[in-house]
């Protein structure tokens, strides 16, 4: 007989499905059924811990599961068997199933439901916590005095891993009252719920694992998020300071390691126990989810501690796609937000930016894909994105090509494929951001940018896209040496067919200035109502000012950049400039009021002296309305 098959992980528990956007698959159902087991109840009778017993138990087992009695005592866990468990309701047996009857169980279920419609103290439920907790330790150390008292002979301590895999689901039930029952699992039963995760079963870790997400999740504090002095948020972040005491961040990444998701390519059949290690790592990554959206620190701790990002690396450059490659990618985009800086750099160090243009490669003429796998797309675009703003990764975006790819994805236009364009945004800015202005240029890519600076109708870039265009043009005119031969060829765009792209980008931002009256006549709005009741707006001047960026101000500031630029550089566009602004009845001044604002909130930081440069652009513009 195969004992590893006794330990095969159920599927995936219905409160899963709410981890991520996407749903699971619809073959992993609940772990439990429709009947919660006897012993995941608070306030269930002890186990019986005496020693002597074991052989009793495991009688008893003998009564459910047929153990062959041939068994040579080699220890085969995690290998999965053809044996069939009994003919019960739940074909995996008594260790997953219930091991009763369908009218014991409809007994037990009404017994259930009479006891839940009984409210209780809570003192009385927080007696039937600690005795939990403290079965749940007793159970933990027979498992143990089991192990090392028939380290050979598996059958000796199957019935004390099924007793501790029982008890471990069990502990799901305290998300019922976070607030009440928390605070008792961290004086009791948290650490060392955290060290199972090294248990030498698997299926004892993944169960850990699955426990630990329902656990974590912020679902359990019922409307309470935005609270974080609620008794229910305060609980739920003691318990994660524990956890992550006991170094949980490191078992769980390690843990990984013992699970094996990937299917094998060809015709190959799954490995042992694959549907489980699929398991495994989906409530892995979902518990690293949870405890990143708890506190945005442990995001740097996962980096500075341990190897997850290259994990998530290797599982998103493995061929095929999954829901697990899916949850890898938006991990790893949500741990890169949550810590820039600190993501960005080790992002790079371990072969990233590389491993990121090998993925969107593959998707270069892809143009119908599903919802799940355009997200993961998208979400590959927004990390790398995010890690070129780090100087340290650009010089291997030039190296690995990853312009000529951006430009290649621009021209074929697969799912996703307007996200080259802030790609190539954050690429070309910043301080280490010229040499790759001169390599977009040498690649060709001033054609396809302006293709899709001009489109019209379905194919035109909407606002985000053209913010992303204003801010490539504008590294352009900043990041390439003046007069040089490269900075030449971009100022000759807005030259070329009698001014059409300074026209269009005139005619662009006359939209946007519209957006942007909508917002300012919003927020005077606010202004009026909070000076009525006699508060003091000054102190939400900052996100006004964030809201005028988000809603169009920060496009009408690069747009004007570039304009300015145009009107030093070249007098017949600025007489262009001046022609189209007088028509709406404008005039060159709204362009120096939009730069003297951007440059009262810009620096000279980031290798861009970018205060000093608009400082002169206005000086110049000032300088020519007077002799004009």
């Amino acid at each position: 007989m195969d004992v590893g098959k006794l330990f095969k992980l159920p599927s995936l528990p219905s409160s899963a499905v709410n981890k991520r956007k996407a749903g699971l698959p619809a073959d992993m159902a609940p772990v439990l059924g429709d009947e919660v087991p006897k012993r995941a109840r608070i306030g269930d009778g002890d186990h019986d811990t005496d020693a002597d017993a074991d052989d009793a138990h495991y009688d008893a087992v003998h009564s459910v599961v047929d153990v062959d009695a041939n068994y040579d005592g080699v220890d085969n866990e995690g290998d999965g068997g053809d044996d069939v468990y009994g003919d019960d309701d739940d074909e995996e047996g008594r260790f997953f199933g219930s091991g009763l009857t369908d009218e014991q169980q409809q007994i037990l279920k009404i017994m259930n439901e009479d006891s839940d419609a009984s409210e209780r103290r809570p003192e009385e439920q927080l007696a039937d916590v600690r005795r939990q907790l403290l079965q749940f330790e007793k159970t933990i150390a027979k498992n143990q005095e089991m192990r090392l008292k028939y380290p050979d002979a598996p059958d000796r301590f199957i019935a004390s891993e099924a007793d501790l895999d029982a008890d471990i689901r069990g502990l799901a039930a305290l998300t019922s009252n976070c607030a009440l029952f928390y605070p008792e699992l961290v004086k009791l039963g948290a650490a060392e719920l955290a060290g199972l995760l090294a248990h030498e079963n698997v299926d004892i870790s993944g169960a850990v694992v699955s426990v630990l997400e329902e656990l974590t999740d912020e679902d359990v504090l019922d409307g309470e998020k935005q609270d974080e002095d609620s008794p229910g948020s305060r609980a739920l972040a003691a318990l994660a300071q524990v956890l992550l005491e006991h170094q949980v961040l490191e078992l769980l990444v390690s843990n990984l390691a013992r699970f094996n998701d990937i299917l094998p390519e060809g015709d190959a059949q799954p490995p042992p126990n694959f549907e489980s290690d699929v398991h495994g790592v989906y409530h892995t990554l979902g518990v690293i989810e949870n405890l990143v959206s708890l506190d945005d620190g442990i995001a740097k701790r996962l980096v500075s501690d341990t190897p997850l990002i290259s994990w998530l690396l290797n599982r998103m450059r493995a061929r095929g796609f999954d829901q697990n490659k899916a949850y890898a990618g938006e991990l790893l985009s949500i741990v890169l937000q949550s810590a820039r800086d600190d993501v960005a750099v080790r992002l790079g160090e371990a072969g990233g930016i590389d491993t990121l243009l090998v993925v969107l490669s593959r998707y270069r003429r892809r143009h119908h894909l599903d919802a799940e796998e355009t997200e993961y797309v998208e979400n590959c675009f927004s990390t790398l994105a995010g890690a070129l703003l780090a100087d340290e990764n650009k010089g291997r975006f030039l190296q690995d090509e990853g312009v000529e790819l951006m430009l290649l994805v621009l021209r074929e236009r697969p799912v996703g494929g307007l996200r080259a364009l802030q790609v190539l945004d954050h690429a070309l800015g910043g301080g280490g951001g010229a040499p790759l202005c001169e390599r977009l240029v040498d690649a060709g890519g001033l054609g396809v940018l302006f293709a899709t600076f001009m489109e019209r109708g379905k194919r035109a870039p909407g606002v985000n896209e053209l913010e992303h265009i204003f801010g490539i043009i504008a590294s352009l005119l900043h990041g390439l040496p003046s007069d040089s031969a490269h900075r030449l060829r971009v100022l000759a765009k807005f030259v070329e067919q009698d001014y059409a792209k300074t026209k269009r980008l005139l005619e662009l931002r006359a939209a946007t200035h519209v957006r942007v009256g909508a917002v300012e006549k919003s927020i005077a709005e606010e202004r009026r109502i909070l000076d009525a009741e006699g508060v003091d707006a000054q102190d939400e001047e900052e996100l006004f000012y964030l809201r005028r960026l988000e809603g169009g101000a920060f496009s009408l500031q690069l747009i004007d950049y570039i304009l300015a630029w145009l009107i030093m550089e070249d007098d017949d566009a600025a007489a262009c400039i001046r022609s189209t602004l007088g028509a709406a009845s404008m005039s060159v001044d709204a362009v120096v009021e939009t730069l003297v604002e951007y440059e009262s909130n810009a620096s000279n930081d980031g290798g861009v002296p970018l205060k000093d440069i608009l400082g002169a652009l206005i000086a110049y513009i000032k300088e020519t309305m007077k002799n004009s």
